[in-house]
Protein backbone atom coordinates (compact mmCIF):
# COMPACT_ATOMS: atom_id res chain seq x y z
CA UNK A 1 0.00 0.00 0.00
CA UNK A 2 1.33 3.42 -0.65
CA UNK A 3 2.58 5.33 2.18
CA UNK A 4 0.52 8.98 1.98
CA UNK A 5 -3.18 8.58 2.89
CA UNK A 6 -5.42 7.65 -0.06
CA UNK A 7 -7.85 10.24 0.03
CA UNK A 8 -9.95 9.54 -2.49
CA UNK A 9 -11.05 6.35 -4.26
CA UNK A 10 -11.70 6.70 -8.19
CA UNK A 11 -14.32 3.95 -9.34
CA UNK A 12 -14.50 2.86 -12.57
CA UNK A 13 -16.80 0.45 -14.36
CA UNK A 14 -15.94 -1.33 -17.47
CA UNK A 15 -16.84 -3.50 -20.45
CA UNK A 16 -14.77 -3.37 -23.80
CA UNK A 17 -13.95 -0.11 -23.59
CA UNK A 18 -10.26 -0.41 -24.75
CA UNK A 19 -10.75 2.49 -27.39
CA UNK A 20 -11.87 4.93 -25.27
CA UNK A 21 -10.66 4.51 -21.64
CA UNK A 22 -7.29 6.49 -22.62
CA UNK A 23 -8.02 9.95 -21.71
CA UNK A 24 -9.63 9.01 -18.26
CA UNK A 25 -6.65 6.78 -17.41
CA UNK A 26 -4.65 10.20 -18.58
CA UNK A 27 -6.22 12.12 -16.70
CA UNK A 28 -6.09 10.38 -13.02
CA UNK A 29 -2.39 10.05 -13.89
CA UNK A 30 -2.70 14.19 -13.58
CA UNK A 31 -4.68 13.77 -10.39
CA UNK A 32 -2.20 11.51 -8.47
CA UNK A 33 0.88 13.73 -9.09
CA UNK A 34 -0.87 16.60 -7.93
CA UNK A 35 -2.04 14.61 -4.89
CA UNK A 36 1.29 13.35 -4.17
CA UNK A 37 2.78 17.28 -4.27
CA UNK A 38 0.57 17.51 -0.99
CA UNK A 39 1.65 14.43 0.48
CA UNK A 40 -1.68 12.80 -0.20
CA UNK A 41 -2.61 9.54 -3.01
CA UNK A 42 -5.86 8.16 -5.03
CA UNK A 43 -6.90 4.70 -5.48
CA UNK A 44 -8.26 3.87 -8.86
CA UNK A 45 -10.62 0.47 -8.85
CA UNK A 46 -11.60 -0.66 -12.10
CA UNK A 47 -14.00 -2.95 -11.55
CA UNK A 48 -14.09 -4.75 -14.88
CA UNK A 49 -17.08 -6.91 -16.36
CA UNK A 50 -15.10 -9.63 -18.20
CA UNK A 51 -13.58 -7.38 -21.13
CA UNK A 52 -12.37 -9.28 -24.14
CA UNK A 53 -10.78 -6.15 -26.07
CA UNK A 54 -7.68 -5.27 -24.47
CA UNK A 55 -9.42 -3.22 -21.83
CA UNK A 56 -7.54 -4.93 -18.88
CA UNK A 57 -4.16 -5.51 -20.14
CA UNK A 58 -4.19 -1.54 -20.97
CA UNK A 59 -5.59 -0.89 -17.77
CA UNK A 60 -3.19 -2.89 -16.04
CA UNK A 61 -0.13 -0.75 -17.18
CA UNK A 62 -1.54 2.12 -16.13
CA UNK A 63 -2.38 0.90 -12.38
CA UNK A 64 0.08 1.58 -9.26
CA UNK A 65 0.59 -0.32 -5.71
CA UNK A 66 -2.36 0.33 -4.22
CA UNK A 67 -5.09 0.00 -6.51
CA UNK A 68 -7.07 -2.56 -7.89
CA UNK A 69 -8.60 -4.06 -11.19
CA UNK A 70 -11.64 -6.50 -10.20
CA UNK A 71 -12.45 -8.74 -13.58
CA UNK A 72 -15.90 -10.65 -13.07
CA UNK A 73 -18.94 -10.91 -14.46
CA UNK A 74 -21.82 -8.37 -13.54
CA UNK A 75 -25.69 -7.45 -14.31
CA UNK A 76 -24.74 -3.85 -14.70
CA UNK A 77 -22.66 -0.70 -13.82
CA UNK A 78 -24.67 -0.36 -9.98
CA UNK A 79 -23.37 -3.99 -9.47
CA UNK A 80 -20.01 -3.36 -10.25
CA UNK A 81 -20.04 -0.33 -8.35
CA UNK A 82 -21.69 -1.98 -5.12
CA UNK A 83 -18.68 -4.35 -5.28
CA UNK A 84 -15.92 -1.91 -5.84
CA UNK A 85 -16.88 0.25 -2.91
CA UNK A 86 -16.44 -2.83 -0.75
CA UNK A 87 -12.55 -2.77 -1.21
CA UNK A 88 -12.42 0.61 -1.23
CA UNK A 89 -9.96 2.50 1.11
CA UNK A 90 -10.26 6.10 0.66
CA UNK A 91 -12.21 9.08 2.53
CA UNK A 92 -14.38 10.29 -0.03
CA UNK A 93 -15.27 7.92 -3.65
CA UNK A 94 -16.36 9.05 -6.59
CA UNK A 95 -17.60 7.33 -9.69
CA UNK A 96 -16.45 7.90 -13.55
CA UNK A 97 -17.05 6.10 -16.39
CA UNK A 98 -14.50 4.90 -19.56
CA UNK A 99 -15.55 7.52 -21.35
CA UNK A 100 -14.96 10.57 -18.54
CA UNK A 101 -12.24 12.59 -17.11
CA UNK A 102 -11.75 14.73 -14.33
CA UNK A 103 -11.49 18.43 -14.66
CA UNK A 104 -10.14 19.67 -11.69
CA UNK A 105 -6.67 18.29 -11.13
CA UNK A 106 -6.17 19.61 -7.57
CA UNK A 107 -9.48 17.86 -6.54
CA UNK A 108 -7.43 16.06 -3.32
CA UNK A 109 -6.17 19.47 -2.30
CA UNK A 110 -9.96 20.44 -2.22
CA UNK A 111 -10.66 17.20 -0.41
CA UNK A 112 -8.23 18.07 2.21
CA UNK A 113 -9.65 21.21 3.44
CA UNK A 114 -13.24 19.75 4.17
CA UNK A 115 -12.76 19.27 7.75
CA UNK A 116 -16.21 18.96 8.59
CA UNK A 117 -17.02 14.95 9.23
CA UNK A 118 -20.54 15.56 8.60
CA UNK A 119 -20.31 16.30 5.32
CA UNK A 120 -21.94 13.59 3.32
CA UNK A 121 -21.72 14.52 -0.10
CA UNK A 122 -19.95 17.07 -2.08
CA UNK A 123 -21.97 18.37 -5.70
CA UNK A 124 -19.86 20.49 -8.34
CA UNK A 125 -20.79 21.01 -12.39
CA UNK A 126 -19.65 18.95 -14.72
CA UNK A 127 -18.82 19.65 -18.59
CA UNK A 128 -20.78 18.41 -21.01
CA UNK A 129 -19.38 18.71 -24.99
CA UNK A 130 -19.17 22.88 -25.06
CA UNK A 131 -21.62 23.23 -21.64
CA UNK A 132 -21.73 22.99 -18.30
CA UNK A 133 -24.26 20.77 -16.30
CA UNK A 134 -24.86 22.76 -13.42
CA UNK A 135 -24.83 20.74 -9.80
CA UNK A 136 -28.06 22.30 -7.95
CA UNK A 137 -28.98 19.77 -4.56
CA UNK A 138 -32.05 20.71 -3.08
CA UNK A 139 -35.61 20.69 -3.35
CA UNK A 140 -35.23 20.46 -7.17
CA UNK A 141 -34.27 16.63 -6.36
CA UNK A 142 -37.81 15.78 -5.88
CA UNK A 143 -38.88 16.23 -9.19
CA UNK A 144 -35.79 15.74 -11.46
CA UNK A 145 -31.88 15.06 -10.89
CA UNK A 146 -30.56 18.13 -10.59
CA UNK A 147 -26.79 16.71 -10.35
CA UNK A 148 -24.60 14.61 -12.37
CA UNK A 149 -23.04 11.54 -11.06
CA UNK A 150 -19.39 12.67 -12.38
CA UNK A 151 -19.50 15.34 -10.36
CA UNK A 152 -20.48 14.03 -6.97
CA UNK A 153 -17.99 13.22 -4.40
CA UNK A 154 -19.26 10.80 -1.26
CA UNK A 155 -18.21 10.07 1.62
CA UNK A 156 -17.14 6.53 2.11
CA UNK A 157 -18.86 6.03 5.26
CA UNK A 158 -22.08 6.57 3.22
CA UNK A 159 -21.93 3.42 1.91
CA UNK A 160 -22.03 1.33 5.28
CA UNK A 161 -25.56 1.72 5.18
CA UNK A 162 -26.63 2.64 1.89
CA UNK A 163 -25.83 0.86 -1.78
CA UNK A 164 -26.88 1.37 -5.46
CA UNK A 165 -30.31 -0.61 -6.04
CA UNK A 166 -29.10 -3.01 -8.68
CA UNK A 167 -32.74 -3.55 -10.29
CA UNK A 168 -32.00 0.03 -11.99
CA UNK A 169 -30.50 -0.06 -15.48
CA UNK A 170 -29.74 3.85 -15.32
CA UNK A 171 -30.99 5.59 -12.45
CA UNK A 172 -29.59 3.89 -9.26
CA UNK A 173 -27.55 7.07 -8.48
CA UNK A 174 -31.00 9.23 -8.62
CA UNK A 175 -32.17 6.78 -5.93
CA UNK A 176 -28.79 6.88 -3.80
CA UNK A 177 -29.18 10.88 -4.01
CA UNK A 178 -32.51 11.48 -3.33
CA UNK A 179 -32.02 9.22 -0.26
CA UNK A 180 -29.53 11.28 0.96
CA UNK A 181 -31.72 14.24 0.29
CA UNK A 182 -34.49 12.86 2.43
CA UNK A 183 -32.31 11.43 5.25
CA UNK A 184 -31.20 15.50 5.19
CA UNK A 185 -27.85 14.35 5.08
CA UNK A 186 -25.13 17.48 4.89
CA UNK A 187 -24.04 18.39 1.18
CA UNK A 188 -20.99 20.70 0.68
CA UNK A 189 -21.89 22.69 -3.28
CA UNK A 190 -19.13 23.59 -5.11
CA UNK A 191 -20.95 25.69 -7.15
CA UNK A 192 -19.43 27.17 -10.30
CA UNK A 193 -16.53 24.78 -9.96
CA UNK A 194 -16.53 21.95 -12.88
CA UNK A 195 -15.20 18.85 -11.27
CA UNK A 196 -15.56 16.40 -14.70
CA UNK A 197 -15.74 15.81 -18.27
CA UNK A 198 -19.04 13.87 -18.71
CA UNK A 199 -18.69 11.75 -21.93
CA UNK A 200 -21.76 11.33 -24.20
CA UNK A 201 -20.82 8.03 -25.12
CA UNK A 202 -22.03 6.57 -22.52
CA UNK A 203 -25.56 4.24 -21.75
CA UNK A 204 -27.08 7.40 -19.75
CA UNK A 205 -26.52 9.75 -22.81
CA UNK A 206 -27.75 7.03 -25.44
CA UNK A 207 -31.12 5.71 -23.49
CA UNK A 208 -32.72 8.95 -22.20
CA UNK A 209 -36.11 7.82 -22.51
CA UNK A 210 -35.11 4.41 -19.98
CA UNK A 211 -33.43 7.10 -17.68
CA UNK A 212 -36.70 9.26 -17.38
CA UNK A 213 -38.67 6.08 -17.00
CA UNK A 214 -36.94 4.92 -14.41
CA UNK A 215 -36.72 7.93 -12.49
CA UNK A 216 -40.09 8.19 -12.43
CA UNK A 217 -40.14 5.15 -10.60
CA UNK A 218 -37.63 5.99 -8.54
CA UNK A 219 -39.94 9.38 -7.44
CA UNK A 220 -42.71 6.59 -6.69
CA UNK A 221 -40.94 4.05 -4.82
CA UNK A 222 -39.28 6.95 -2.45
CA UNK A 223 -41.79 10.04 -2.18
CA UNK A 224 -45.15 7.68 -2.52
CA UNK A 225 -48.22 10.25 -4.02
CA UNK A 226 -45.75 12.78 -3.57
CA UNK A 227 -43.46 11.24 -6.43
CA UNK A 228 -46.80 10.42 -8.49
CA UNK A 229 -47.73 13.72 -8.40
CA UNK A 230 -44.29 15.05 -9.12
CA UNK A 231 -44.01 12.66 -12.45
CA UNK A 232 -47.18 14.25 -13.81
CA UNK A 233 -45.89 17.87 -13.40
CA UNK A 234 -42.89 16.79 -14.97
CA UNK A 235 -44.39 15.12 -17.59
CA UNK A 236 -47.07 18.16 -18.08
CA UNK A 237 -43.62 20.33 -18.58
CA UNK A 238 -41.82 18.31 -21.07
CA UNK A 239 -45.10 18.15 -23.13
CA UNK A 240 -45.03 22.06 -23.18
CA UNK A 241 -41.63 22.08 -24.06
CA UNK A 242 -42.27 20.26 -27.20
Amino acid sequence: MPSAEQILTVVVPTKNVAGKIGRLLDSLLSVRLAAREIGTDIQIIVQDGMSVDGTQSLVRGRLEVGDALISAPDKGIYQAMNRAVKVAVGRWIMFMGADDRILMTVICSRLSQVVDPAVMLIVGDAKRGDGVIRGRWGWRLLYAHSVNHQACIYRRSVFEHLSYPEEYLLASDYWLNLKLYLERARVLEWRGEVVSDYGTDGISSTQARLAMREEMKVRRRLLGAFGICANLVKAAKLRCAR
